[in-house]
């Protein structure tokens, strides 16, 4: 039982629902290459993802890592989604030692991927400007002074980002060029990841205000963030909408996304009736949130794989 526990701890340090979506991504990036005419390489997209799982395990190690510094609540998010669920410090699991030699080997391999990827692939001149920004990022994310992690705001901004420069990065990767019609799948997966992030500051938001931590959620009180929320579900509504009846590149199965916009809708009808004020009916906004872009970006990669 112990072993299990010390499992799901590690588990809960990988942030596992946005590193997914990240991949997910960066997966869709590199499956909608071909469907524009571009060769698709295998290899290519297996470095861009280690590198990628990388990335987004140094950072989370290293919000962790300057957390336990503070001595404040963890900011690794429990996988649960529960943050009662979290220890108030995790080192007497893993020193803080060893979080600083696995912040730094995760850079390590991130920065050797970008490398193989440039000089070997060839897969274009931008390739490690972009993973040295990332890395940067990242650091600069939970590190002092910067610290941008813990501004209000950041959770919107991450899940923008984890909907959009993996998925573009994942394309230039393949190609070596950019898209307009990215942006068109984008534009769901980066509001529907806002979305993810609201939810989960709504079910923290009882111990973030005790804490201190000013989220945006905090900032703008339980109704300013349902309306944030609201207006970032019905991006992701109409984004999906898009894709259904203007694609710019056609793919097969886009219908099944009614199904994902009608559980969008769900979602939207629980905030109308106020259920974000409520413990229970804030854990279930935020399941159905997160499977909301899970699903998304999954049956995106179900339309491009189709294509291939």
């Amino acid at each position: 039982m112990a072993a299990e526990t010390d499992v799901l701890r590690w588990l809960r340090w990988s942030d596992l629902p946005p590193l997914l979506s990240g991949v997910i991504a960066l997966w869709l990036g590199t499956l909608l290459a071909p469907v524009q005419g571009y060769p698709w390489r295998l290899a290519v997209a297996e470095f861009a993802t280690l590198a990628l799982i990388a990335l987004m395990l140094g950072f989370f190690w290293i919000r962790e890592l300057y957390g336990t510094e503070a001595q404040s609540r963890p900011v690794a998010l429990a996988i649960s989604g529960f943050p009662e669920d979290v220890p108030g410090c995790l080192t007497g699991l893993v020193s803080r030692a060893t979080l600083t030699k696995l912040s730094y080997s995760a850079a390590v391999v991130a920065a050797l991927c970008g490398l193989v990827l440039q000089f070997y692939f060839q897969t274009g001149g931008w390739t490690m400007a972009l993973m040295v920004v990332a890395l940067l990022a990242g650091y600069a994310a939970a590190a002092p002074p910067v610290r941008w992690g813990s501004r209000p705001g950041s959770g919107l901004l991450a899940g923008c980002a984890l909907g959009l420069l993996p998925l573009v990065a994942g394309f230039y990767l393949q190609s070596g060029y950019w898209a307009s019609e990215l942006f068109l799948f984008a534009l769901p997966l980066m509001a529907s990841g806002a979305c993810v992030y609201l939810s989960h500051e709504f079910r923290d938001y009882a111990t973030d205000l005790q804490a201190g931590n000013r989220t945006l959620v905090v900032r703008l009180g339980l109704v300013g963030g349902a309306l944030a929320y609201t207006l970032a579900n019905i991006l992701a509504i109409i984004g999906m909408v898009l894709v259904i009846l203007f694609p710019a590149t056609p793919l097969p199965y886009h219908q099944g996304l009614w199904l994902i916009i009608l559980l969008a809708v769900i979602n939207q009808e629980m905030v109308k009736r106020r259920k974000y004020r409520e413990p229970r009916g804030q854990t279930r906004l935020w399941r159905l949130t997160g499977l909301v872009n899970i699903v998304m970006g999954i049956w995106f990669l179900v339309m491009a794989a189709a294509r291939l």
